[in-house]
């Protein structure tokens, strides 16, 4: 770029109209201004990020309901107090002014937005009191307002305004005047301003917010709209960046590209570059303005291997969906004494050499923006092998008839794909359903009830689509008598037997008997609870039984012989 053309886009930029929305709330409530002063903006005070100026008579402060602005009403001169906030209104929006105010009906606030002070004399900008100047002041320029007060907080609204082409309004002017006239000192009390800035003009660039894959090799197309349909729209420029990541008409884009009244632009993501954001200069009736930029957020692709999880013989294809562009995949396997790997680019074949789980894992490269270059996936071949059943258990001893959890999966986590399982146990034990649940009941999880004492050894084998494991390695469970809250007599019974509750126990409410297939046989419900029970097993045929006993909040079981 030669020195000319710098220099040209220098002023170009320069004559840009950044457009955007604004709200400004000056709260005197908060200002922490002296409320002795008789002249709290003199000298100038900052309140809220805006510069306030004393012009006529002592601005006063009351922390309760703010500003204080006095009128001599019945003096021989009647006075009034006025002040200047600092505050540039410029071409291109609309404001409004929203003042909270209290007074009573014969005082009036008064407001002008003016581009300098000539039509506000002062008697001078350090008085305390009231100024019989400001009791003239007339409003001029724009945004003028005029409105007697209330005795209770109001909010009196200027009317929305701009402000003329080529010019800039530097002042709010306010002010009371009148008042009561039987008072020699009267005075309006203002809490708050809002000053509310509104773009006239507004161009919106869409998306605001674009995600490109890495490696995506997609068209992206960006659109300015025009908000308030200014007319005379003559020119867009786009400003790229340099080293932009982004194709144009199939070659690199350049750091700025110019499409006219076309308010859209095209562009192609280059392949393994980062890609920059995107903003706009409209050029609509001789004047800039500034767009909002077009965020570009580069993200990592989520790769996966696709295949299937298990496969029983034969082989397996296994591949890469939506690789980034310029890229390359090496595989491998982790035990090729289950399964050799055959790779081919973005897919491989696995072949079932033995039994058991491996992993594939996928190396990608040739590419720089990915998360993570290296994927992987673990796939069951053939039939389950019981090294790789995990039990989990939810405690390592208990007492007889107590119920102890287990669950089991191939590999860990991977529960509900098996399509069953079995349990077995050193010692006698019932079993019923446990708190894991699967879609389908495949038995991954059990209550087992171990009915006699010693050490418990748990195993499980499981199935998949190909077939059985062997059994697991065995879990150790010690077993105890432990300690009943109630007695039972006689066991073995013949037709009736007694519950008795121990000293401590809680009284009796349920009593159900299950077989050894977990099925309820009995159910019986107390009213009155108490701490004894008889039951009736007489219609149960001979066998062993499971006599669930329960006070409303604990549940015991204990075995029980029917002969």
């Amino acid at each position: 770029m030669n020195k000319t053309i710098f220099i040209i886009l220098i002023g170009y930029f320069l004559s840009i109209n950044f457009i955007e929305a604004q709200t400004t709330t000056i709260n005197y409530l908060t200002s922490g201004l002296n409320p002795s002063s008789c002249n709290v903006f003199d000298p100038s005070a900052i309140i809220n990020g805006v510069q306030h100026t004393s012009r006529a008579g002592g601005v006063k402060f009351n922390s309760s309901y703010g500003i204080g602005l006095t009128t001599t009403p019945r003096d021989v001169q009647p006075g009034a107090t006025a002040f200047i906030i600092n505050y540039n209104f410029t071409p291109g929006y609309n404001y409004t002014i929203s003042i909270t105010a209290k007074g009573n009906p014969a005082l009036y606030l008064k407001a002008c937005v003016v581009p300098n002070f000539n039509q506000f004399p002062t008697s001078g900008l350090s008085a305390c009191s009231s100024d019989p100047y400001a009791h003239n002041y007339n409003t001029v320029g724009i945004g003028q307002f005029s409105s007697n007060t209330t005795t209770t907080n109001a909010t009196y609204n200027v009317q929305q305004f701009s402000v003329p082409a080529g010019n800039i309004y530097p002042y709010i002017v306010i002010w009371a005047s009148g008042g009561q006239s039987n008072f020699y000192l009267d005075e309006l009390l203002i809490s708050s301003i809002i000053i509310n800035k509104i773009p006239s003009v507004s161009f919106k660039l869409l998306p605001s917010t674009k995600t490109i894959p890495c490696g995506s090799s997609d068209s992206q197309t960006f659109t300015v709209t025009n908000e308030y349909s200014t007319p005379n729209v003559t020119n867009h420029l786009w400003n790229l960046g340099a080293d932009n990541g982004w194709l144009y008409n199939g070659n690199p884009a350049p750091e700025t590209i110019s499409t006219g009244n076309s308010n859209t632009l095209s562009l192609i993501p280059v392949c393994n570059k980062l890609k920059k954001d995107i903003s706009v200069i409209v050029t609509a009736a001789g004047n800039n303005y500034q767009s909002n930029t077009a965020s570009i957020i580069n993200s990592s692709p989520s790769l996966y291997i696709n295949g299937n999880s298990t496969f029983c013989s034969g082989s397996e294809v296994y591949s890469i969906s939506n690789l980034p562009c310029n890229s390359s995949v090496a595989w491998s396997t982790s035990n090729s004494g289950i399964a050799t790997i055959n790779p081919s680019g973005s897919s491989t074949i696995l072949t079932k050499t033995g039994n058991g789980d491996v992993v594939i894992t996928a190396t990608i490269s040739g590419v720089n923006c990915l998360n993570s270059n290296v994927i992987s996936k673990t796939v069951s071949v053939g039939n389950p092998t019981a090294s790789n059943i995990t039990i989990w258990n939810s405690k390592t001893s208990t007492t007889i008839n107590n119920p102890v959890g287990f669950v089991a999966g191939y590999p860990p986590n991977n529960r509900c794909d098996l399509l069953g399982t079995q349990w077995q146990s050193s010692l006698q034990y019932y079993e019923s359903s446990g708190d894991f649940t699967c879609i389908s009941d495949n038995n991954t999880s059990k209550n087992l009830f171990f009915e006699v004492s010693g050490t418990a050894y748990v195993q499980a084998k499981v199935q998949n689509n190909c077939g059985w494991s062997d059994w697991s390695a065995a879990v150790p469970i010690e077993v105890t008598e432990g300690y009943y809250l109630y007695t039972i007599y006689p066991n073995p019974l013949t037709s009736l037997t007694t519950i008795s509750a121990k000293k401590g126990s809680g009284n009796i409410v349920r009593v159900n008997v299950y077989d050894n297939n977990s099925s309820i046989k009995k159910e019986y419900k107390y009213h009155i609870p108490n701490k004894s029970a008889k039951i009736d097993l007489s219609d149960l045929k001979d066998g062993i039984y499971i006599l669930e006993i329960s006070d409303g909040k604990k549940i015991e079981r204990q075995q029980l012989i029917k002969k």
